[in-house]
């Protein structure tokens, strides 16, 4: 209902499938669309892994830790082989980080875990549907034409959340596990091989742009974002926060020195 005729016309039938993973997956966290057949493909153990990041991240919150940790976790998914642990398996998310098996018995853990997840999955939906409204292409395209298409998928979606008012708790968490467990500028030793591996294989670019191009849409309706909750004073400050952590994977993003630490 918060879609409008023409865009409901240009994005027409969906359907939504939940495979426990991908065939042939390579990322941990992979949602994508495809427009032969029409649908949005939610692989459950993605999900899983970003519930286990969002109950991992509330948790350390409300009880004094660093939540760098979860993406320290990401990263040594990302550089070490399975074969270097135990039964050569990656440790799980929530044991590796000994939050422990109650915390979500911890009201303030459970809900803000839910709306870390929940506001992300929306978000990622409404991407996906971002992608199939404007007939994107696959992934066998330029490198400029894609980070066009992530900015106008990332504009519907945004613009769908500001619809419906509700505060995209977890679009930093989802932007920071997508950069942590992705290719970025600091895994290569030169600009030269880096746009080397944007132009040829890189097919979601996650760029300082694309990220300020969120944050600037937030600021501009931080109110319409937040009516829904109980208190609007409160919820336009959690609006300006998410958008000032989003500034902050934008500096990341844009400072090769940091990446590589």
């Amino acid at each position: 209902k918060n879609l409008t005729p023409k865009e409901r016309r240009a994005i027409g039938k969906v359907n939504l499938t939940f495979p426990l993973i991908v065939p042939k997956q390579n990322a941990p966290i992979n949602f994508y669309a495809t427009n032969q057949p029409r649908g949005i493909l939610m692989p459950i153990l993605s999900v899983k892994l970003f519930d286990d990041v969002a109950i991992a991240s509330a948790w350390l919150m409300f009880n004094g830790y660093s939540q760098n940790t979860v993406y320290d976790y990401m990263s040594i998914i990302k550089y070490n082989n399975p074969k270097s642990f135990p039964g050569h398996r990656y440790p799980l998310p929530l044991k590796a980080l000994q939050i422990p098996a109650n915390a979500l018995k911890d009201s303030r853990v459970d809900s803000l875990s839910q709306q870390i997840l929940k506001s992300a999955i929306v978000f990622i939906l409404a991407h996906e549907l971002g992608h199939l409204r404007y007939n994107h292409p696959g992934y066998d395209i330029p490198l400029d034409q894609a980070r066009k298409n992530e900015l106008e998928a990332d504009d519907f979606a945004l613009e769908l959340m500001r619809r419906i008012g509700v505060p995209p708790f977890g679009m930093t968490h989802f932007f920071l596990t997508a950069f942590y467990m992705s290719v970025h500028r600091g895994d290569f030793s030169s600009d030269k091989e880096w746009e080397i591996y944007l132009r040829e294989k890189s097919t979601h670019p996650l760029s300082p742009g694309r990220i300020r191009g969120l944050t600037s849409k937030l600021r501009k309706h931080r109110r319409a974002f937040a009516r829904t909750q109980p208190d609007l004073n409160k919820g336009i400050k959690q609006i300006n926060y998410i958008a000032l952590q989003l500034d902050g994977i934008a500096d990341i993003l844009g400072d090769k020195k940091i990446q590589k630490r």
